[in-house]
Protein backbone atom coordinates (compact mmCIF):
# COMPACT_ATOMS: atom_id res chain seq x y z
CA UNK A 1 0.00 0.00 0.00
CA UNK A 2 2.94 2.09 0.88
CA UNK A 3 4.04 1.76 -2.83
CA UNK A 4 1.49 2.85 -3.87
CA UNK A 5 1.48 6.36 -2.42
CA UNK A 6 5.42 6.15 -3.79
CA UNK A 7 4.56 5.50 -7.09
CA UNK A 8 2.26 8.61 -7.31
CA UNK A 9 4.63 11.00 -5.04
CA UNK A 10 6.87 10.08 -8.06
CA UNK A 11 4.60 10.68 -10.74
CA UNK A 12 3.25 13.95 -9.15
CA UNK A 13 7.02 15.53 -8.23
CA UNK A 14 9.16 13.49 -10.37
CA UNK A 15 12.17 16.16 -8.82
CA UNK A 16 11.02 15.75 -5.29
CA UNK A 17 11.45 11.54 -5.36
CA UNK A 18 14.72 11.50 -6.59
CA UNK A 19 15.97 14.13 -3.53
CA UNK A 20 14.32 12.33 -1.04
CA UNK A 21 16.97 11.56 1.28
CA UNK A 22 16.37 7.99 3.36
CA UNK A 23 16.72 8.96 7.60
CA UNK A 24 16.16 6.89 10.44
CA UNK A 25 14.21 7.41 13.11
CA UNK A 26 15.98 9.85 15.85
CA UNK A 27 14.50 10.10 19.09
CA UNK A 28 13.90 13.53 21.12
CA UNK A 29 16.62 14.46 22.92
CA UNK A 30 13.59 14.91 26.28
CA UNK A 31 12.59 11.80 25.25
CA UNK A 32 13.20 8.59 27.80
CA UNK A 33 11.62 5.67 26.63
CA UNK A 34 9.79 5.17 23.01
CA UNK A 35 6.42 3.47 21.93
CA UNK A 36 8.00 -0.10 21.41
CA UNK A 37 9.80 0.30 24.93
CA UNK A 38 8.83 -0.86 28.39
CA UNK A 39 10.21 1.06 31.34
CA UNK A 40 12.62 -0.84 34.09
CA UNK A 41 9.75 -2.57 36.52
CA UNK A 42 10.72 0.27 39.49
CA UNK A 43 9.32 2.59 37.63
CA UNK A 44 5.89 0.98 36.57
CA UNK A 45 5.55 0.50 40.08
CA UNK A 46 6.39 3.91 41.39
CA UNK A 47 3.76 5.01 38.09
CA UNK A 48 0.91 2.78 39.17
CA UNK A 49 1.54 3.72 42.90
CA UNK A 50 1.45 7.79 41.81
CA UNK A 51 -1.95 6.63 39.73
CA UNK A 52 -3.90 5.29 42.82
CA UNK A 53 -2.74 7.93 45.15
CA UNK A 54 -4.40 10.41 42.60
CA UNK A 55 -7.52 8.75 41.67
CA UNK A 56 -8.18 7.91 45.52
CA UNK A 57 -7.99 11.65 46.37
CA UNK A 58 -10.57 11.49 43.48
CA UNK A 59 -13.45 9.35 45.82
CA UNK A 60 -13.37 11.19 48.87
CA UNK A 61 -15.86 13.57 47.68
CA UNK A 62 -18.74 10.45 47.24
CA UNK A 63 -17.89 9.32 50.62
CA UNK A 64 -18.18 12.96 51.92
CA UNK A 65 -21.65 13.60 49.90
CA UNK A 66 -22.90 10.04 50.82
CA UNK A 67 -22.13 11.06 54.62
CA UNK A 68 -24.04 13.68 54.67
CA UNK A 69 -26.45 11.96 52.73
CA UNK A 70 -27.14 10.08 55.32
CA UNK A 71 -26.64 6.72 53.00
CA UNK A 72 -27.10 3.54 54.47
CA UNK A 73 -23.05 1.40 54.55
CA UNK A 74 -24.93 -0.43 51.35
CA UNK A 75 -26.09 2.80 49.42
CA UNK A 76 -22.78 4.30 50.86
CA UNK A 77 -21.01 1.46 48.81
CA UNK A 78 -22.93 1.58 45.77
CA UNK A 79 -22.86 5.04 45.41
CA UNK A 80 -19.31 5.44 45.51
CA UNK A 81 -18.64 1.96 42.87
CA UNK A 82 -21.02 4.78 40.61
CA UNK A 83 -18.62 7.41 41.32
CA UNK A 84 -16.03 5.17 39.70
CA UNK A 85 -17.47 3.62 36.50
CA UNK A 86 -18.65 7.41 36.49
CA UNK A 87 -14.72 8.58 36.72
CA UNK A 88 -13.69 5.62 34.41
CA UNK A 89 -16.40 6.32 31.36
CA UNK A 90 -15.21 10.46 31.87
CA UNK A 91 -11.38 9.90 30.95
CA UNK A 92 -11.94 7.25 28.26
Amino acid sequence: MLSQYWARAKKLWPGWAENRVERGRTRPPGLLYSVDETPPRAVLIMAALQHVALMSNSLIYPIILGREAHLSPDRLLDFVSLSMLASSVGTS
